[in-house]
């Protein structure tokens, strides 16, 4: 909220998406009747900037979601907010590199081929 990612109109669009989303019942996120796209919701239904969206909302999305259109079912992206703002976030007690070091020490060497 307090960085320099988007005005402060985006950021305060954020915190009511946020809002919103943690004050809705997850049933509500289950049902595909009139869903939309994620980015249909953020741009039109929240009026995010469009600078915003690709700055930030795309790039981060894009991550959880794999794909760069946020085409994404609307429902499908109030569940993942909605589970990321209030669920506990954990990782690795010897930090985020275990998880592909982890993955990596399961391949034999000579099948992973860099550069």
């Amino acid at each position: 909220m307090f960085n320099s990612v988007g005005s402060l109109n985006d950021r305060w669009k954020l915190a009511k998406l946020l809002w919103d989303v943690t004050r809705s019942p997850m049933e509500k996120f289950t049902t595909a009747d009139g869903d939309k796209s994620t980015y249909e919701l953020l741009s039109v239904d929240y009026s995010f900037s469009e600078s915003f969206l690709k700055s930030f909302m795309v790039p981060w999305l894009s991550g959880i979601f794999l794909e760069t259109e946020l085409a994404t079912s609307a429902n499908f992206f109030r569940f993942v907010m909605k589970t990321l703002s209030t669920g506990p976030i954990s990782y690795p007690r010897a930090g985020i590199q275990a998880i592909p070091d982890q993955l990596a020490g399961q391949i034999p060497a000579e099948s992973i081929e860099l550069n």
